[in-house]
């Protein structure tokens, strides 16, 4: 893939007393975070767990009860990570049960073939689901609990469906109900320049399908970045600050609900005069889900991510190394405190100045 070169540098001592008074008041003024949005009733996505296997091969291997608490019940559950991370706009219910829809176990009458699950066993098992009041219409997105041979991993999404050979744990779950819900995974970019080195951003990037933390890369139970959460409606107007102007711009955490900015949205290339892609700015600290140390790159720096506006939900995003890519890993991508990355071809500079009171300072500079 082609894109634009690069540099991660460390803050100049000119640029640092430039900006030091105006960082220092920004970070007096925006000392706290802005308090959380009051208790809204949230949208309940209507789940459906069919659990059914081949006459001649598979086990029973999760019981409706660890269903239960995975998808809904658990403090831990998909549930409530989606009600989190949604800022309490979202939830996981179902159409029959408060406790969760979950159906089977079910014999369906055909053999595995080492085809994985067609057509035939899922319908087959919907038709006995029926007869306990299953009526697919009434749900957004359907489980399907299964062990079968040729399939191609422990978990995969077609449409509406998530199918579930192994590993029923709810980071697995809340993944493949994000593919459900239209999102594709949140990837990273390891770009080099034209001697072979590791940069930042440059004209030669090779895509990491899974490179990025949250749940929609990693599948950990990290919330999802903030490109997803915009793109699935969870941000409200005052929440991204389109930049293309200089200056100094806070930025608050993308964990809890606030009217403040949580991404600082910088376009990065244009088709017709419009932009086609953008660097997402984010900032994380430790909260609910996003339970790393205060100490963690993920806390004390700035993700920088590429990805296209919100509408275009189904679209990769792809975390940068922002700082030092050449000597470390994306274990520590976030750009530190002090530090700037600059892509000399969109001419855009961007430096984290601080991150005091819990809220980013970030210099944008074009040149």
């Amino acid at each position: 893939m082609a894109f634009y070169g690069s540099s991660s540098t460390e803050l100049s001592v000119s640029r640092a007393s430039r900006w030091s008074l105006v960082a220092c008041v920004c970070a007096v003024v925006l000392s706290t975070v802005a308090t959380a949005q009051a208790a809204q009733t949230p949208t309940y996505k209507k789940i459906a767990v069919l659990m059914f296997k081949a006459q001649n091969y598979g086990s029973t291997w999760v019981d409706a009860t660890t269903v239960r608490n995975t998808v809904w019940l658990n403090a831990k559950s998909s549930s409530a990570f989606y009600l989190e991370e949604s800022f309490g706009k979202w939830a996981l219910g179902s159409a029959l049960s408060t406790s969760g829809d979950v159906f089977g176990w079910y014999t369906v009458p055909y053999n595995d073939d080492g085809h994985c699950v067609q057509s035939t066993w899922s319908t087959s098992a919907k038709a006995m689901a029926a007869q306990a009041g299953f009526v697919e219409a009434n749900y957004d997105a359907l489980i399907y609990v299964t062990k079968a041979t040729g399939c191609p991993g422990r978990a995969w999404t077609s449409g509406k469906v998530v199918t579930v050979t192994s590993g029923f744990d709810a980071p697995t779950i809340s993944h493949e109900l994000g593919h459900a819900f239209g999102l594709a995974h949140a990837s990273s970019w390891s770009c080099k320049d034209s001697l072979g080195v590791k940069v930042s951003i440059s004209s030669s990037c090779t895509v990491t399908e899974y490179g990025d933390f949250p749940v929609m890369g990693a599948t950990t139970s990290y919330h999802m970045n903030v490109f997803h959460k915009g793109a699935l409606g969870w941000l409200a107007s005052g929440n991204t600050k389109d930049v293309t102007a200089d200056g100094v711009y806070s930025l608050y955490p993308v964990e809890q609900p606030t009217s403040y900015a949580q991404t600082i949205r910088i376009p990065r290339k244009y088709v017709n005069n419009s932009p086609s892609d953008y660097y997402y700015l984010e900032f994380r600290q430790p909260y609910g889900f996003d339970d790393f140390s205060a100490s963690n790159a993920k806390a004390t720096g700035i993700s920088i991510r590429v990805a296209p506006s919100y509408v275009y939900k189904g679209s990769h995003s792809y975390l940068l190394d922002a700082t030092t890519p050449a000597i470390t890993s994306f274990t520590d991508a976030q750009l530190k405190v002090g530090s700037t990355f600059t892509d000399p071809t969109r001419k855009v500079s961007i430096t984290l100045l601080s991150t005091v009171g819990g809220v980013a300072q970030v210099l944008v500079d074009f040149f």
